[in-house]
């Protein structure tokens, strides 16, 4: 059985490192070979592969929340080449369209960069959530605390050479989520702090500082195609 694919329209699939295009393309450089861990990163791939063959509007199937994150620092990104991002997300009634593009312009740059790095360090698909804290909660204490931004960059831009102050910075930032009116920043004194008052339990406790070091490294080695080392989004996909 041949496949048929209207005129101007092209179908590309992947059979394990391969990379198969109807009609038959003569250059597959920006796609091949296909050897992404996971196809999140690999979405990255067809789409800045779309956007090099000049298409400035792109649609993306997804149900998975990691897609999306990524999806708004591409938008933010490409944004001189790229006129709207959009997502479906979910299934059945609960599908919706989501322009990733409007949602990178009302972050604007700096919060969009940092945004893959805030939703690694809070919880997704490679890394651990902290117990009974949920997104919604670490998105406020963000908003109420903007000088971790810088932290999430340096995290995103140079995970091996990270400047003075950026741990103690994130530090503050897990203090705040776990006590908002806390005035300590070492994590280890609000633990101490918190299970005196005998209303948390041990899982409800922040980590230690040794295990936030852990969990920050967790970070950087599962979220690698996040732009780190000074890569973009879209180039560290592709030579992931």
């Amino acid at each position: 059985m041949q496949l048929v694919v209207k005129e101007s329209k092209q179908l590309v699939v992947t059979d394990k490192k391969q990379v198969l295009t109807v009609p038959p393309r003569k250059d597959t450089a920006n796609l091949a070979p296909c050897n992404h861990e996971v196809a999140d990163t690999r979405m990255m791939v067809h789409a800045a592969d779309a956007l090099e063959s000049g298409h400035r509007r792109i649609l993306i199937r997804t149900v998975d929340t990691d897609v999306v994150i990524l999806r708004v620092a591409l938008a933010n990104e490409q944004s001189e080449v790229l006129d709207e991002l959009w997502l479906t997300f979910g299934t059945g009634k609960n599908r919706r369209y989501i322009a990733a593009h409007q949602i990178a312009k009302a972050l604007g740059p700096e919060k969009s960069i940092a945004l893959p790095v805030f939703h690694a360090i809070t919880g997704c698909d490679t890394v651990s959530a902290f117990a009974g804290h949920s997104k919604k909660a670490a998105w406020a204490t963000w908003n109420a605390f903007p000088e971790v931004t810088t932290a999430f960059l340096s995290l995103a831009s140079t995970p091996s050479e990270l400047p003075d102050g950026v741990l103690s910075t994130m530090e503050r930032f897990i203090v705040l989520f776990y006590d908002r009116t806390s005035t300590c920043c070492d994590v280890n004194v609000l633990r101490k702090k918190l299970f005196s008052r005998k209303s948390r339990s041990l899982e409800h406790l922040p980590p230690t500082r040794a295990v936030l070091e852990q969990h920050k490294e967790r970070c950087l080695s599962g979220w690698t195609y996040l732009g780190t080392g000074g890569n973009s989004v879209c180039q560290s996909a592709i030579t992931m």
